[in-house]
């Protein structure tokens, strides 16, 4: 029964869902390798930023490679993909322009990605309040900073703010995604439970109608065919007496009904 069932009823297999965060990686990889190459000096902090570009490319292939060979993809496989994106986007905004680097927009995919793999409203909210803190941190206490004095931390408080409300809207969508296929499974599994009812309502009334035979057969066995067995030895001793004391028209008549 277990191999039967449709793909999207296995609640622990994400490889539907990690094609589509496969390919979004894809894009933010190339998009963060083009803006942190536009014209640019050839720096030591770049180098460390290609160097993390690499490891992030190295475990996309290999995650989509996985999932092109159509292999299970685990929880624990897709949160700790979507927990290395986090870190390797915190990485480079800390070695590249803190809180200077527009590049902190790939938070809100990677964020998005997290939390359609985990099913703990409350996890998300935790791995984002941690992503929060450590983006602040780097944005408050390295060079550039942030300057007050051009209301810099509203900037910081917006980048912050939109973090927790795309984890909390993709949090809502995947409880209303699981929530419909939980539906779909129950209803499939009642309709799959009156198939089965229905094909042993089937074979019961062959059943008894198997039973009804046989039952038909030894009591024609056990009683008609004794009973005109019996019969056909009185037709048979009566045609024989009668044979003696009757007329020949009786005797012969009597007679014909034995073979009978």
């Amino acid at each position: 029964m277990a191999e039967s069932q449709p793909a999207y009823a296995d609640f622990e297999d994400y490889r539907y869902m990690q094609r589509i965060v496969v390919v979004v990686r894809w894009f933010v990889i190339v998009a963060w390798l083009v803006i942190n190459h536009w014209r640019a000096d050839m720096v030591l902090s770049l180098l460390f930023v290609d160097l993390i570009g690499v490891g992030v490319i190295i475990l996309n292939g290999w995650l989509h490679w996985r999932l092109h060979r159509g292999r299970h993809v685990s929880r624990r496989i897709a949160v700790g993909m979507s927990i290395a994106d986090v870190i390797a986007i915190t990485a480079g905004v800390a070695i590249t322009g803190r809180f200077d680097n527009n590049f902190f927009v790939v938070y809100y995919p990677a964020l998005v990605g997290l939390a359609l793999v985990v099913s703990s409203a409350r996890l998300s909210i935790l791995l984002t309040t941690l992503t929060a803190v450590g983006y602040s941190l780097i944005s408050i206490l390295l060079h550039p900073g942030i300057d007050i004095d051009a209301r810099e931390e509203r900037s910081l408080a917006t980048r912050v703010f939109l973090m927790f409300a795309i984890v909390i809207a993709a949090n809502l969508v995947m409880r209303i995604e699981r929530g419909r296929r939980a539906e779909a499974i129950a209803a499939e599994r009642d309709v799959a439970n009156e198939n089965l009812q229905l094909a042993k309502k089937a074979q019961d009334a062959e059943l008894a109608a198997a039973e009804q035979r046989f039952r038909i057969r030894r009591e024609i066995h056990d009683g008609l065919v004794q009973s005109l067995y019996a019969l056909t030895l009185q037709l048979s001793s009566v045609a024989t007496e009668a044979e003696r004391i009757a007329p020949v028209l009786i005797s012969t008549r009597l007679a014909k009904l034995v073979p009978l």
